[in-house]
């Protein structure tokens, strides 16, 4: 009895063993390098930065508050766009940001994730999607941002009813 016990126990663990899922292959720098190139991510940073820089423009024009700039102002106002632009350069240049895409491709997705995704973004229609993603993106972020300002009041209405209650505790 005991004999077939530790046959039975020996199939179950074999049957397992043969069933159990094997590790995902981890995805490799270049498959990724290769993912990232057909996804056109360079392109969206770039573009990313021309976004900024038009932000930044409205930005400074309200500040203005419809006044006309004097020469100086103006050279203050361009010595600053100039000096921002870097920052937006610097700090999102595919030189610093290929890495860290890498890095973040190579921790979430497998090899076996990242070819299917090639061979997806290899088709038209895969390439409209890319084409279509910064839309769908700054849409999204649109979206956002409307969501988050309509909860300011409330935030804020929190916030002082906080202090306040937080006051009232301490006495």
């Amino acid at each position: 009895m005991q004999r077939i016990k530790n046959l039975l126990m020996i199939v179950l663990l074999s049957s397992i063993t043969v069933t159990a899922p094997a590790m995902a292959a981890p995805a490799t720098d270049a498959s990724v390098r290769q993912l990232l190139d057909v996804m056109h991510t360079k392109s969206l940073l770039d573009s990313i930065t021309a976004k900024m820089n038009v932000i930044l423009a409205q930005q400074i024009q309200q500040s203005l508050q419809g006044k006309t700039p004097t020469p100086a102002q103006r050279q203050v106002i361009d010595n600053y766009k100039n000096r921002m632009q870097a920052i937006y350069r610097k700090a999102i240049a595919w030189q610093s940001m290929e890495p860290k895409y890498i890095r973040i491709y190579r921790e979430s997705l497998s090899e076996e994730d990242v070819t299917a995704m090639l061979a997806f973004y290899k088709t038209p229609a895969g390439q409209e999607i890319v084409r279509k993603m910064p839309t769908i993106m700054n849409n999204t972020m649109l979206a956002v941002r409307e969501t988050l300002q309509t909860m300011i009041p409330e935030i804020q209405q929190a916030t002082n009813e906080f202090k306040t209650d937080m006051k009232s505790a301490g006495n």
